[in-house]
């Protein structure tokens, strides 16, 4: 536009009445700033955005030409391009004049469309007008649209039909889009966002079409140069006149900077928790600012419990403004302190800590804080009681060495006379009568014994630094635990009842001298945490099993005693350490049997309440196959207080059914409850733990088919018997001694039931 077309026909509004020149020519001020104008609020020179054109003349012809009233030197606009017309009612009207590439109005093409308050109009390769009355409205816009285009910032645009994606403003710009356009390109911007996020971002979308409401995400955008970025997108969807969702539209932020700080503080974050000693942020003015996740643990304060308070009056019982003058002190001045303290935890429990004092400083080497740093002291006396212990097995190991050197000289001959005599008994034969078998019995004790003098030694030697030789032999648990109940009878039986449960179970790898070691003294163990004269009050439960799904046997030693402090629990497997007075142990017993249940492969567990008592659990891995247990259709149970009885039935129905003799009823009910099951049981009516009537009494609500199949026995008259029980609960009743051919019948008829 000529200078002198521009004093004539239309000139841009100013704030100020200086002129100035651009590409749109040289232009007055406009007095009138409610008159209609255009707005630029694009060009090919940025710093020319937000010149104003009022439309005062009836037409007003914008182009390339010098003829133009709006000249804009754009090589995408022809000379006369595009006409303003005001109709007599007062209406503006935009007239394409065959230009080249033709004028947009809001995006669409036209010829001729009338204008209303906020179109735009765009023309040439990127200058584009805003139509409007209101002045400061449209340039407020412009102002808006200048900060989207900032980098960092910008718009983007979602459609429901076609689903395509645009990105605008600064955000388009540095994914290297045309950031400067405002409306739908061609090509969409799907191809910036990054490959794994589009499903995700695509299901979003149409997801928040669906429902409504505003849509928050964050994606990341692939850069020309292949770096990414993460922009937070948030926006709502926008609807046509039927309601129905027709796109989604709103802002985008470049939070790529933001993330990148936020992680950087996680990873502080996490490395000031990760710290092994408890660290204390103070202020200057004397308050907690930061409390460590290792403070938590150690003082079991949470960090909202401690913020804003002072560390003195929380952490000791006196002393606490000397605390805090050193904090203090430090938070100002700096310079370092370190002392030892008694601390005070949570719970109330004393923690011997070393206090350890250094600034912390900041950018401008100022002090902004306090580190206090609390160091464990307790950890490492721990591990100074740890060492000394070490040096104390060193010690004994030098002692056992010796000490096993003498022990296996006499042994040697003790365990050649058990031969001897052994042999010389088996010669002699029938000639000692009964007495035979007693002897015989006793020899084999005396020589279980001395395998485990044995044993002993050789863990002595392995004290002494010599290896305990790999053993493929393979041990029968219940044997073993057999040998360790027969050595400790005379401690457990002035204690507490014993209660067997000792079912099937495959053998373990090990010795069975070393498996009954460990046994004894877990029963030993169990005898001692119960106090003399209570043997009717007390049990003593004692029970193996085979667990099919672990492939492991599973040993239980359990007692009803005073039980273990929860305190004492974590540290009962330490080397010399011990509850019992002094001279009545060494501390060594369970130290040792964990040592030999872990190096056969197992696990050595305790569970404890106080008051209630203590099971000890021993796990070995199973050496042989699955035991065979006979099936109930062929095993009977014999509950009687004379063991002979048991072992008698055992030999007479040997071959056609299976005998499993009780001497205690509560140990069959145990069994019982815990799902093992029988063909027919034969109860004895007077056991002095219990009566055969009410054996039957329970066995009727554990297992009522058993019940209906069961015969009671007496040593008393038949009738007295018969009148304990109801008339249509009486079993069969047999006198001893016990006519076989009826109690064969007896289990042959429940066999032949159960087969029907």
């Amino acid at each position: 536009m000529t200078d002198g077309a521009a004093a004539g026909r239309c000139t841009p509004a100013q704030d100020d009445p200086v002129e100035r020149t651009s590409i749109l020519g040289r232009v007055r001020p406009r007095t009138q700033p409610e008159q209609p104008g255009l707005l630029l609020v694009s060009a090919p020179a940025p710093g020319l955005v937000g010149a104003y054109f009022g439309l005062e003349l009836a037409e007003v012809v914008i182009g390339r030409g010098g003829g133009a009233e709006i000249r804009v030197d754009d090589p995408g606009v022809s000379r006369e391009h595009l006409k303003i017309r005001r109709a007599p009612s007062g209406e503006f009207f935009a007239e394409d004049l065959g230009s080249t590439n033709g004028t947009w109005l809001n995006g669409v093409a036209i010829r001729s469309a009338a204008l209303a308050e906020g179109d735009r109009l765009q023309i040439g390769t990127s200058t584009e007008f805003l139509f409007g009355a209101n002045r400061g409205a449209v340039q407020a816009e412009v102002r808006l649209r200048q900060a989207i285009s900032a980098p960092g910032a910008g718009t983007w645009e979602w459609f429901v039909a076609g689903g395509a994606l645009q990105l605008y403003g600064g955000v388009a710009r540095a994914v290297g889009q045309d950031g400067d356009r405002t409306e739908p390109r061609a090509d969409d911007s799907w191809a910036r966002v990054h490959p794994d996020d589009r499903a995700a971002l695509r299901a979003r979308l149409e997801a928040a079409a669906g429902q409504g409401g505003a849509f928050e995400a964050e994606v990341r955008l692939v850069r020309q140069d292949g770096s990414v970025c993460r922009v937070a997108m948030s926006g709502e969807p926008f609807r046509d006149r039927g309601g129905r969702p027709v796109r989604l539209a709103g802002a985008l932020l470049d939070v790529t900077e933001r993330r990148l700080a936020d992680g950087e503080l996680r990873r502080q974050s996490l490395l000031f928790d990760s710290l092994a000693d408890a660290v204390v942020i103070v202020g200057a003015g004397g308050t907690i600012l930061d409390w460590s996740a290792s403070a938590e643990r150690l003082l079991g304060w949470s960090k909202a419990e401690v913020l804003g308070r002072r560390p003195g009056a929380l952490l000791l019982r006196s002393g606490e403004e000397r605390l805090d003058r050193v904090l203090v002190e430090c938070a100002r001045r700096g310079g370092r302190h370190c002392e030892e303290l008694a601390l005070r935890a949570k719970s109330g429990a004393e923690v011997q800590a070393e206090l350890v004092t250094v600034p912390l400083v900041g950018r401008e080497e100022e002090i902004v804080a306090c580190v206090a740093v609390f160091r464990d002291l307790g950890e490492r006396r721990r591990l100074q009681a740890r060492l000394q212990i070490a040096e104390r097995l060193a010690s004994l190991g030098t002692l056992a060495a010796g000490v096993a050197h003498e022990i296996n000289n006499p042994l040697a001959f003790v365990t050649s006379n058990l031969d001897y005599v052994s042999r010389q008994l088996a010669a002699v034969g029938e000639a000692l009568g009964p007495e035979r078998a007693e002897i015989a019995e006793a020899l084999a004790d005396s020589r279980r014994g001395a395998e485990r003098i044995a044993s002993i030694v050789r863990d002595l030697q392995a004290f002494g630094g010599k290896e305990r030789p790999a053993n493929a032999e393979q041990a029968d648990p219940n044997a073993a635990l057999e040998f360790a109940l027969r050595m400790s009878d005379s401690l457990i039986r002035h204690r507490a009842r014993l209660v067997k449960d000792l079912r099937p179970v495959p053998c373990v790898r090990g010795e069975e001298a070393r498996l009954g070691q460990v046994f004894l003294n877990l029963l030993v163990n169990a005898a001692h945490a119960i106090e003399p004269g209570r043997a009717d009050a007390s049990l003593i439960r004692v029970s193996t099993r085979f667990d099919d799904a672990a492939r492991r046997v599973v040993i239980e030693v359990a007692d009803e005693g005073a039980g273990i402090h929860p305190e004492v629990l974590p540290r009962i497997f330490e080397p010399f350490f011990t509850t019992k007075p002094v001279g009545a142990g060494t501390g060594l017993g369970l130290f040792v049997c964990q040592g030999i249940v872990t190096e056969l492969g197992g696990e050595l567990a305790v569970e404890s309440e106080l008051g209630q008592g203590t099971t000890f659990r021993v796990l070995l891995p199973a050496a042989g196959a699955a035991p065979r247990v006979a099936p109930a259709s062929r095993r009977v149970l014999v509950v009687d207080d004379e063991p002979l009885l048991g072992s008698a039935l055992k030999r007479c129905f040997s071959g056609k059914y299976d005998v499993e003799a009780v001497a205690d009823p509560r140990e069959a009910l145990i069994r019982l409850r815990g799902g093992e099951r029988f063909l027919f049981a034969l109860v004895d009516l007077q056991m002095p733990e219990m009566t055969g009537q009410d054996f039957l009494a329970s066995l009727r609500e554990i297992e009522p088919e058993l019940a209906r199949h069961a015969a009671v026995i007496t040593g008393g008259s038949l009738e007295e018997a018969a009148s304990r029980f109801p008339a249509g609960e009486r079993p069969p009743l047999l006198a001893k001694p016990i006519d076989l051919a009826r109690l064969s019948a007896l289990i042959d008829a429940a066999a032949d039931e159960a087969r029907a």
